[in-house]
């Protein structure tokens, strides 16, 4: 078996037992998770002919990725925003079947962060060494700040992979609702 089926089916077991229904992530009929997962997974990876092996065994024969570090930032917080909705639920909590955690730890859980978007907040919060190195980063403020103006969200008094990933979830969330396609920002 391929590294590539193996993969895929690995992530395709794990993902779709911890989420009932499939979203529109990509331009795709019925596309799958792992189908937004890994082009993200392999540009991010594949950037040196030193992984020409693994980028060969996921079915790409092209040239390693350029490192783009804006391009990067953004696949990157793609990836986090739809872990956060499988793991989270898109815009409200997951249904209590498909939950991993007890009735008991669920009211607990949702007592502490009403909705997942506290949950996600919560989470981004404490991850207080990141905050301080894209605080002190100017450039990447300045790209997260235009990427979020041009989906009408401001970085307000987050750090920036903080306020994109959030932009980012609440608009897969938004599409899950209503049944459409979550155009991924890589994509502008």
């Amino acid at each position: 078996q391929s590294i590539n089926q193996s993969i895929n089916q690995s992530i395709n077991q794990s993902i779709n037992q911890s989420a009932s229904s499939r979203h529109n992530l990509q331009n795709q009929s019925n596309p799958t998770y792992a189908d937004f997962i890994l082009p993200r997974v392999l540009e991010l990876t594949y950037t040196s002919e030193d992984m020409r092996g693994f980028a060969e065994s996921v079915g790409y024969s092209g040239a390693p990725f350029i490192w783009n570090e804006a391009r990067r930032f953004l696949l990157r917080c793609e990836l986090d925003a739809l872990y956060f909705g499988l793991y989270l639920g898109f815009g409200a909590w997951r249904d209590a079947t498909e939950a991993p955690e007890s009735p008991e730890e669920r009211a607990k859980l949702t007592e502490c962060f009403p909705t997942p978007l506290d949950a996600l907040d919560h989470v981004m919060g404490t991850f207080t060494g990141v905050r301080k190195d894209e605080l002190a980063a100017q450039e990447l403020i300045a790209r997260a700040t235009d990427a979020l103006a041009r989906h009408g969200a401001a970085l307000e008094d987050r750090y920036p992979s903080h306020a994109v990933i959030r932009q980012m979830y609440r608009e897969m969330s938004d599409a899950a609702r209503a049944g459409t396609t979550w155009r991924a920002w890589s994509e502008d």
